[in-house]
């Protein structure tokens, strides 16, 4: 990728959510607050929404939008 949308720990933190982590299992495995995983989550929503120049309303759109472009790959 030459050009990344999101920051590296955005890019971790929607790769979990894709794979089908959920915010609290998230949170754990990376020893951050449940609350700091929906902010990253918020983060990567207006800043891919941001680059592409579209509304992204929801987190199946992030996930969908990333795997598109490139931004995150999702494990078998």
């Amino acid at each position: 990728m030459t050009n990344p949308i999101l920051t590296p720990r955005q890019r971790e933190i929607v790769e979990l959510v894709a794979n089908g982590y959920t915010r609290d299992q998230i949170a754990r495995k990376l020893g951050i607050s449940p609350r700091t995983v929906t902010q990253f989550k918020m983060d990567a929503r207006h800043r891919v929404g941001y680059r592409l120049g579209v509304i992204v309303p929801s987190t199946p759109m992030l996930t969908a939008l990333c795997v598109k472009y490139g931004e995150i790959d999702i494990y078998a």
